[in-house]
């Protein structure tokens, strides 16, 4: 089996998703993690597209969050519109946590 765990934040706020197969509902949690690189002078972001089940946590998983995520990884290749493949790298998160309260806007803070 092929394990991963990365710690990044949240690039948008997570989203409930169903699908139907055999006549039978899933319901999931879908969301991208931007865990951030640095390599001498340069900065880079790798990101990961990850599901799972739909939990309560759900409501905690928004724009920026600091998040470690385990689970089982799947490499895949996706054509754009053009038919140039990109590699796609799909995580199934087995454990989530929250790692840190998530950055918030100026304007969200409260008013001193």
């Amino acid at each position: 089996m092929q394990q991963i765990f990365i710690v990044g934040n949240l690039t948008r706020d997570a989203e409930a998703k169903s699908t139907t197969r055999q006549g039978v509902k899933s319901e999931f949690v879908s969301f991208t993690v931007a865990c951030n690189e640095q390599s001498g002078d340069s900065d880079s972001a790798t990101f990961y597209d990850v599901t799972m089940p739909k939990t309560a946590v759900l409501d905690y998983l928004k724009k920026g969050q600091k998040v470690a995520v385990s689970g089982r990884f799947q490499f895949s290749l996706s054509k754009d519109d053009n038919g140039k493949e990109w590699p796609h790298l799909n995580v199934r998160a087995q454990s989530v946590e929250l790692a840190g309260a998530a950055k918030q806007k100026a304007e969200d803070l409260p008013e001193a």
